[in-house]
């Protein structure tokens, strides 16, 4: 990635495109948890820095691979627990800050950009300010509100027990779609941890935690659903990103099997190693087959 340093060469869309397909393979190379040098994903940083005005403004292969690249860093800081490295002004004013109607790919990239914004929120050094958060629920609760009738599922089917079912099944029309309601519910999953209202002291202190697990495991089961539930690429990786780093909240036996059987599957069909995260769960569950695994 030594074009990265060149300050002609780093403004050319192609090469931008280059090195988010390169780091999409470099993604199929490393475990969903564990060792990741980030190599292509450094070069990606520097073209999307330096090319993000002229790609929140344009249409066409800068704007197509802006957004894919915003995906593959909200992937990493989600699973690393990361800040994002991004000048967030580029977009003040812009079409993705607004609930304007507009295409579907545009709305999609909206809660793309919220999830990224969240979690520079969550994981940045500027603190968690009460009003900084309202304004990212307030946007999260007015882009789920305010959304297309396209963004709704065409099927929804509660988990069924008696079936032995966990997740819910939930369809929808397009890729664009399933990626958009997938950053909503990680989006979701980070408000609910580190939300800044939770009382630390008083009656409703012991409550509060409880509130939030809830809350978490909701999202997480619906991510599974809707991973599953559709032939989308990202679905089942996308699950596996809220399983892993929210799946030892889970305590019941059959959940847990549940959880683990999408990590397994996702390996399965999409050719992630998801070993490593398989095992982080077992011992956080306190499996007896926990010991077993050889890294």
């Amino acid at each position: 990635m030594a074009l990265s340093g060149d300050t002609d060469e780093v403004q050319d869309e192609n090469l931008l495109a280059a090195s988010v397909v390169l780091r999409f393979y470099e993604e199929l190379d490393v475990p969903l948890v564990g060792a990741d040098d980030e190599t292509y994903l450094q070069g990606t940083v520097f073209f999307l820095a330096a090319q993000a005005k002229e790609a929140v403004k344009e249409r066409g292969l800068r704007n197509a691979a802006f957004w894919v690249g915003i995906r593959q860093k909200v992937h990493t800081a989600f699973i690393t627990q990361l800040s994002i490295r991004l000048d967030f002004s580029c977009f003040t004013g812009s079409i993705y800050k607004t609930m304007e109607s507009t295409d579907d790919s545009t709305w999609a990239n909206r809660i793309v950009l919220l999830c990224a914004e969240v979690l520079s929120f969550c994981y940045g050094e500027n603190g968690h300010s009460l009003n900084h958060y309202s304004e990212l629920l307030e946007f999260s609760e007015d882009w789920y509100r305010c959304k297309p009738p396209s963004f709704s599922p065409i099927y929804h089917q509660a988990p069924d027990s008696s079936k032995q079912e966990v997740f819910p099944q939930i369809w929808f029309m397009g890729d664009c779609h399933v990626i958009a309601i997938q950053h909503w519910h990680l989006a979701r999953i980070l408000l609910a941890a580190f939300d800044p209202r939770v009382p630390r002291m008083g009656p409703n202190q012991k409550k509060a935690p409880a509130t939030i697990e809830a809350e978490i495991k909701h999202h997480v089961f619906n991510l599974c659903g809707i991973g599953f539930s559709n032939k989308a690429a990202p679905g089942p990786i996308t699950a596996c990103m809220g399983v892993s780093m929210c799946g030892d909240r889970v305590t019941d036996k059959f959940e847990q099997a549940a959880l683990l059987d999408v990590l397994i599957k996702t390996e399965e069909l999409q050719a992630l190693s998801t070993q490593k995260a398989q095992y982080q769960l077992r011992e956080a569950w306190n499996y007896q087959e926990a010991a077993d695994f050889h890294e």
